[in-house]
């Protein structure tokens, strides 16, 4: 069935983790961390990434300190809370 095969590679790729496409060394006050980089668009609703990481698009980046996790909400807002 078409519509079951495409549902679960929904579902599926959902529970995926998101994958960066490289890693960056980031400056933080505590010392420079090899950080994941994260393109905006790949990541769908609900994807959570833990800091230390970046996220990139056409026109902001979003650095997620250690200890932060952001998280994208429905309305395609990036919400980050601290976890610590």
């Amino acid at each position: 069935d078409r519509f079951f095969s495409e549902y679960t590679e929904r579902v599926n790729d959902e529970r995926k983790p998101p994958k960066p496409v490289f890693n960056k060394t980031i400056f933080f006050p505590k010392g420079p961390v090899n950080s994941p980089v994260y393109l905006r668009d790949t990541l769908s609703v609900r994807k959570k990434i833990k800091g230390p990481a970046c996220i990139v698009d056409r026109n902001s980046t979003l650095i997620i300190d250690p200890g932060f996790r952001a998280e994208v909400h429905e309305s395609g807002m990036m919400v980050l809370q601290n976890f610590c």
